[in-house]
């Protein structure tokens, strides 16, 4: 009777043991949920993270923290953050934050620039900020690998993304009257415009990029001739003084104009090929 009792005993407490194993311990519910919650959080940040760049620039004037915008042809696609200066350096590192921007769309040939009123040979530009106030403009670029940290214009832009045609670099003896934004004209029409000028790092020089439109910039061959139209030119002869001026325009914002005398075969001049820039 004993063995049997003992035996009935050890049965019994052996299945309680089996069905303990079988069973969930409340003890695991918080940890799993936590863990749950945790991967939503993670899962979420991924989906809400925006891309960030940082650009230097030599004056940030207007630029305000949580309130400057940033655009790409007049469409928002971002603000600033957060406006520091770097000591030593005096510069202004600009923070901005995209709002659903492919990080594979700013790479290392994007340009950025503030814009705000000016006033050049091109025009009056940035009327709208008199009352909106500063803005970033980005000009994306498909060229180069991904980026996030780059180095601000300091005159706006004057051609963007899907705007065709070809930047040639032209170095002069002295800048004249050409300014950012003076017209090149072939044949009389203008077709192109000074981008940018800057002197050789030799100082040797004025290194003067121009752009050329499409499909005008087919014109550009390497035996093209550039030449300064600026200014006014005396000629002194026999039957008097010859006064010669391209235009109005040039004599007060200067331009270029230029000649092709290769044949309509011949190809075109690469992308920022090196010309001379002649005088009138």
């Amino acid at each position: 009777m004993t063995d049997k009792a003992t035996g009935s005993t050890a049965e019994i407490a052996t299945a309680n043991v089996k069905q303990k194993s079988k069973g969930f311990s409340p003890v695991w519910v918080i940890p799993i949920v936590a863990a749950l919650l945790g991967g939503w959080m993670v899962y979420q940040n991924l989906l809400d993270e925006k891309l960030s760049v940082t650009v230097i620039f030599k004056n940030a004037g207007g630029l305000e923290e949580g309130k400057t915008l940033v655009k790409y042809r007049d469409i928002v696609v971002g603000k600033v953050t957060s406006v520091n200066i770097i000591k030593g350096l005096g510069d202004i590192e600009v923070v901005l934050q995209f709002d659903d921007v492919d990080p594979e769309d700013i790479t290392e040939s994007t340009r950025f620039w503030v814009v705000k009123p000016r006033i050049g040979v091109e025009g009056i530009s940035g009327l709208d900020t008199v009352l909106s106030g500063a803005y970033i403009e980005v000009d994306p670029s498909l060229q180069g690998e991904p980026a996030t940290e780059f180095v601000g214009l300091e005159e706006p832009g004057i051609l963007q993304l899907g705007n065709p045609g070809t930047r040639y670099n032209l170095r002069a003896y002295s800048l004249g009257s050409v300014a950012r934004g003076s017209p090149v004209k072939y044949r009389d029409v203008n077709v192109g415009q000074v981008s940018r000028y800057e002197l050789a790092k030799d100082n040797s020089s004025v290194e003067i990029e121009v752009f050329i439109q499409a499909p005008y910039d087919k014109l550009i061959t390497k035996s093209t001739r550039f030449w300064n139209i600026s200014g006014l030119e005396v000629n002194a002869g026999a039957t008097g003084f010859e006064l010669k001026m391209a235009s109005v325009a040039t004599l007060i914002g200067g331009g270029i104009a230029f000649t092709n005398d290769g044949e309509p075969t011949v190809a075109q001049a690469p992308a920022h090929s090196v010309f001379t820039l002649y005088g009138y």
